[in-house]
Formats: structure tokens, sequence, C-alpha cells
């Protein structure tokens, strides 16, 4: 999806408002009922997609949804962030039994990076590794009653400095 709005982007081509695309855009674009000529609410309307192509879509995005990120198991799913460049971490497992990993957002190959810079090179990091290191900083600092405010207001500080740049 980001890499479509790039491409619009590129073209320049504006939504109906005037502004430039970007994953949302496309996300609710591709989702939604109208573009195959039936409106959420019944309403009739011309189709610009035909039904079997708007279906493929959907199945499309349902099965990235599934291979790329299953919410259920991923303690830190949202709260990492890339160390060398400052991207989310995205999480990642390829199918049921396989390893779950967290990937740099700024180098998983479907993301195009919107601001100019290089593909991350972080490697990608595995799920129980990093799950397990982080729980046993937790448990320390939960230990350590007299750095424990320490490091809760460190963490706070982290938090509104990432509010102010943007990268929360």
């Amino acid at each position: 999806m980001e890499s479509i709005a790039a491409v619009l982007n590129k073209d320049g081509l504006y939504t109906r408002d005037g502004a430039h695309w970007d994953y949302g855009n496309v996300r609710q674009m591709l989702a939604h009922p109208g573009y195959k000529g039936r409106h959420k609410i019944g309403i009739p309307m011309p189709s610009i997609i035909d039904e079997s192509t708007w279906q493929l879509a959907q199945q499309k995005r349902e099965h990235a949804r599934s291979l790329l990120a299953d919410p259920k198991g991923w303690l830190l799913q949202g709260m990492c962030f890339c160390g060398r460049c400052g991207h989310v971490l995205k999480c990642l497992c390829k199918g049921p039994g396989e390893p779950r990993y967290y990937a740099c957002c700024g180098r998983v190959k479907h993301r195009v990076i919107q601001d100019g810079n290089e593909r991350c090179d972080l490697p990608y990091v595995k799920a129980d590794w990093l799950e397990w290191g982080v729980w046993r900083r937790v448990k320390a600092a939960l230990n350590d009653s007299e750095n424990l405010a320490e490091c809760v207001g460190k963490a706070l500080g982290e938090l509104e400095k990432r509010k102010i740049t943007g990268r929360c």
C-alpha cells in the first residue's frame, strides 16, 4: 500500500481532498466497497473496479495481514524501535510453527522509505531472544526499588522525546 502511495505521489496525483497519498488512504480505498459499485450503506454508485478484482484485493490484504503481523503473543509489539534508524520494529512470522522475528520497518522489503533515507540494515531479531532479554531487564528493575523510579523517569523522558519528534 505504501508502494502504491509512493507511485501516486510521484505521478503528481492527489486524493480528492488534494492531499498526498499515504498508507491509510490507499488501504481505505482498497477496503471500501463503493469502488466496486456498492456503497457501505447500500447506495448504488458507478464502479471503477470489477467485483472479482476487488475480492482479490481483499484476499491479498487479509493474506498479507496474517503473514506479517500476528497481534497475539507479541510481547513487545509497537514498543521497540530500531537503534540504527529509529523506525518501529515490526512483528514478522511467515506461518504457524515458523520462527517469530522483529524487523525494522526501515528494512522490510515492502516498506517504502519516504523520507529519502536508505533502507536500514538492521538484521531481523529473533522474537524469543529479544522478549526474554527485555523481560530479564524488567524483572531486574522491579526487584531494585531504588533504581525503579530512575528507570520509570528515563522511560517517560524517552516517550516524551518520541512524542515531540513524531516517533511515538
